[in-house]
């Protein structure tokens, strides 16, 4: 959810001056995801501080600023509003020239008012780290943006060189040949996204079934362990194993259950990518009794519910 939406409940393009004054005269407090700025008519030095603010929300949570707002008193606005002369062109060119990288999600929209405008700038989170050119690096911290200090921005960049993992699956009931009548049939279909800007490297998805009586990917049956009636199936999706930003690897694997089954995927790179799911799957019912994230249950919980 955009910020606009968050605080006008509308898009941000639909938000009006009247909207913007009932906000106002509620007195809301500039906090970490907003600010208010009232306009000096002076464009250089405004732009400096808005940019400062833009910079510092892009490398924090990202924020709604309100530019051409009533001057704030105890970091509230308060009184007439001071309009700014700039146009949203303007302010937009200033921001792609001073911030680097630019990000391409910040959006401005402007008021016309009599007298001058009000213009709202909807700022994302970014995946990036983003500096002032010349002046460097800047976070939110409360309710004001400030200089970020070295140790700060090169945790941010090891964070930003490991990738962001999301494990996504579906099952569904399929035909299943060769097998005794009491048997379900299940296709297990397994997606890897990758959220952040780093491409996964040497991408390896491990998945492990446990209280199953068959599975296989393709034509190929997977042995089956004694103990547990476990199928641990290891596999590489791509030559190159590499997920970049947006994309996402999958895999299908079919396997027969007539009691609650217990699936264990795993998603790892050599850059440091993991992700890991634990599912309770009910073949009877067709559906998923219990899920967790990152083997947030124990293995000897699952041994309990499974009456291994």
């Amino acid at each position: 959810m955009r910020y606009s939406e968050k605080f006008f409940g509308k898009p941000l393009e639909q938000v009006t001056f009247d909207d913007v004054v009932r906000f106002c005269d509620k007195e809301p407090e500039e906090r970490l995801h907003l600010e208010f700025k009232s306009s000096t008519n002076k464009v250089k030095d405004d732009i400096s501080k808005l940019t400062k603010d833009v910079c510092a929300f892009l490398n924090t949570e990202g924020g709604l600023l309100i530019y051409g707002a009533p001057r704030d008193k105890d970091n509230k606005p308060k009184g007439p509003f001071f309009f700014t002369k700039m146009i949203v062109n303007d302010l937009s060119k200033s921001l792609s020239d001073t911030l680097d990288p630019y990000h391409i999600d910040i959006r401005c929209h402007q008021i016309e008012i009599e007298g001058g405008n009000v213009i709202l700038i909807d700022v994302p989170k970014s995946d990036e780290l983003h500096q002032i050119v010349t002046k460097g690096f800047y976070i939110r911290v409360g309710e004001q943006s400030k200089p970020a200090s070295t140790k700060l921005i090169e945790s941010r960049l090891q964070k930003n060189l490991i990738p962001d993992l999301e494990i996504k699956y579906k099952i569904t009931k399929i035909p299943f040949y060769n097998l005794l009548s009491f048997d379900k049939g299940f296709e297990l279909k397994i997606e890897i996204h990758n959220h952040s800007t780093t491409t996964t490297k040497n991408l390896r998805i491990l998945t492990t079934l446990f209280n199953i009586s068959r599975s296989k990917i393709g034509d190929r049956f997977i042995q089956l362990s004694e103990k547990y009636k476990k199928a641990k199936v290891f596999t590489l999706d791509y030559p190159s194993g590499e997920i970049s930003k947006g994309m996402k690897s999958y895999h299908n694997i079919e396997f027969s259950c007539s009691k609650t089954c217990l699936i264990h995927i795993k998603a790892f790179t050599q850059n440091n990518g993991h992700v890991e799911k634990l599912i309770l799957f009910n073949p009877k019912h067709q559906k998923t009794i219990q899920e967790k994230d990152n083997e947030g249950l124990l293995y000897s919980r699952f041994e309990e519910v499974l009456n291994l």
